[in-house]
């Protein structure tokens, strides 16, 4: 669908040539060849773009498992991952085979979701110093506030593994008012050992 500044239909004229590839001459087809990314099959050529985006994902954050709205050099890595989710049924058993090769591959949605949820807290405790985000928070687009709220409201069903992660972030908290109770207590402990009294 692709339409230049000055309105030539680029992509619809690119998707005659492919459609055309057998009857072209040898010359226009040897000039396309020598274009960078040129291919005939642009399905193919769209899906091992996605999967290097996502396995360079993987590299960097150890878990194939970006957020929905993850764009990588302009590609729009979280769709694409969703969409493999989705169509996993019709995914040849090679690609199919090779996502669930990468660390972290989980065709689980919910997992995914929260996953996402970690990732944001965590880089909200990285910039903040504290796991305790304010209740209607929004960080970087995601209601982090309310992602929080629901894993201290769920905490007795939550995995062990979820638990461990979660307590290791700092200024973690299930009960916030006990949180806030042992903070104070521990600053009035702090005065009255400084002052004697």
């Amino acid at each position: 669908t692709y339409v230049t500044e000055d309105g030539a239909r680029l992509g619809t004229w690119l998707s005659n040539q492919r459609s055309a590839w057998e009857s072209l001459s040898g010359e226009r087809r040897s000039r396309l060849k020598r274009l960078p990314g040129w291919t005939v099959d642009s399905r193919t050529a769209f899906w091992e773009e996605g999967f290097r985006h996502l396995k360079a994902y993987a590299s960097e954050h150890g878990v194939a498992q970006p957020p929905s709205n993850c764009i990588r050099d302009g590609f729009k890595l979280g769709i694409w991952v969703n969409n493999q989710r989705q169509n996993w049924s019709t995914l040849d058993d090679q690609r199919k085979h090779r996502l669930e090769q990468l660390p972290g591959w989980a065709l689980n949605t919910k997992n995914t979701q929260w996953e996402e949820g970690f990732t944001h807290l965590a880089d909200y405790t990285a910039e903040n110093g504290t796991a305790r985000v304010p209740a209607e928070y929004i960080f970087k687009g995601f209601k982090l506030g309310q992602w929080v709220a629901v894993q201290r409201a769920n905490w007795t069903s939550l995995p062990a593994e979820r638990k461990q992660r979660l307590a290791a972030l700092p200024g973690w908290a299930v009960f916030v008012r006990d949180a806030w109770w042992e903070e104070g207590f521990a600053q009035l402990k702090r005065y009255v050992d400084e002052i004697g009294r």
